[in-house]
C-alpha cells in the first residue's frame, strides 16, 4: 500500500498524462536532474501518508453517497440541474468549479453525506496533557484509560445528529446547509474529520476528492434503484455496519444510467486516459 500513490503517478508519468503535483514533480527532477534516495524516500513517505489518510474516509463516503443518490431522487434532479447549469456538458466537473462557490447545491451534497453518514462515528480518544477542568468537570494529566468516563472521546454521530442543530437529523436533507436565497450557510465545518490537533491529516485530500467524485459521477450518471424481473425497484434498506472505528454502508445493489451521449463520450475519455 505504500507504494500505490507513486507507482500510480509514475504509470501516468510515463504514459504522458501526469498532472503537476508532489509526486509529479518529483519524478520530473529525478528524471532531468536526479534525485538522492533519501529525497525519493520522503517524497513516497509523505505520499503514503496523506493518501492512507483519506483513503478509508473517502471509500466509505462514497458509498454513503451512492446509497442516498438511489434513495434521494429528488436531490440528485437538483445536483443534476446544477452541473448543467455551470459546468455544462463538454467536460467534468473541476475544482475551480468548487472554489468558484457556483455550485452550493453540490457543495451542501458532500456535506450532508458526511454529516449524516460519518465514517468514523466516535472519533478517536484524546487525552490532556495537563489536569484540566472543563464546565465543572476535572479531567486529570494523561488520562489513556478508553473506558474511562474522564476520556475525552468524541462522539461525532451524536454531534452531527443533535436534533438541536439538525432538525430530524436521520433524514438526508442537503438544503440544511443553504440559506433561503440556496446560498452556502455559516455551518462549514464537516466534523467527520475530527478537530483540534489531532484532526485527520489526509482531511483536504479526502475533501477535495470526495467532493470530485460527487461530481463527477453525477455529471455522468443517474443513480437508481436496481429493477427486479417486473421492473419494479427493489428497495433498499437503510443499514450500516461497524468495522472497527469505521461505519459503512451494508453492501446494496443500485443502478448507473448515463445521462448522455456527451456524457458517453466523457466516461470513455478517462477509460482511454
Amino acid at each position: 500500500m505504500k507504494r500505490i500513490p507513486t507507482e500510480y503517478i509514475h504509470r501516468r508519468y510515463t504514459d504522458g498524462y501526469a498532472t503537476p503535483g508532489l509526486v509529479g514533480d518529483m519524478l520530473q527532477k529525478k528524471y532531468e536532474k536526479g534525485i538522492s534516495k533519501e529525497e525519493e524516500e520522503a517524497v513516497q513517505n509523505i505520499a503514503y501518508t496523506v493518501y492512507s489518510g483519506a483513503s478509508d474516509t473517502t471509500i466509505s463516503a462514497t458509498a454513503s453517497f451512492f446509497y442516498y443518490m438511489a434513495t434521494c431522487p429528488d436531490v440528485q434532479r437538483k445536483a443534476h440541474e446544477e452541473i448543467d447549469r455551470v459546468v455544462g456538458s463538454k467536460r467534468l466537473p473541476d475544482y475551480d468549479d468548487r472554489l468558484s462557490g457556483r455550485m452550493p447545491f453540490m457543495e451542501a451534497i458532500y456535506r450532508e453525506v458526511l454529516r449524516i453518514a460519518a465514517p468514523l462515528p466516535l472519533g478517536f480518544p484524546h487525552a490532556v496533557s495537563e489536569d484540566d477542568h472543563y464546565k465543572g468537570y476535572f479531567i486529570p494529566k494523561e488520562t489513556k484509560n478508553y473506558t474511562q468516563s474522564e476520556q475525552l472521546t468524541k462522539i461525532v454521530r451524536a454531534m452531527t445528529h443533535d436534533a438541536n442543530k439538525y432538525p430530524a437529523p436521520f433524514i438526508f436533507r442537503p438544503e440544511r446547509f443553504l440559506d433561503r436565497d440556496g446560498n452556502l450557510n455559516n455551518d462549514s465545518r464537516v466534523l467527520a474529520y475530527g478537530f483540534g490537533r489531532r484532526i485527520c491529516v489526509g482531511k483536504y485530500v479526502g475533501s477535495s476528492t470526495l467532493w470530485l467524485i460527487m461530481a463527477s459521477v453525477l455529471s455522468c450518471f443517474i443513480i437508481e434503484k436496481k429493477k427486479d424481473e417486473k421492473g419494479e425497484d427493489i428497495e433498499i434498506a437503510d443499514d450500516f455496519e461497524e468495522a472497527g472505528v469505521f461505519r459503512h454502508k451494508k453492501k446494496f445493489d443500485c443502478s448507473f444510467r448515463i445521462r448522455s451521449p456527451e456524457a458517453q463520450g466523457l466516461v470513455m475519455g478517462i477509460k482511454s486516459g
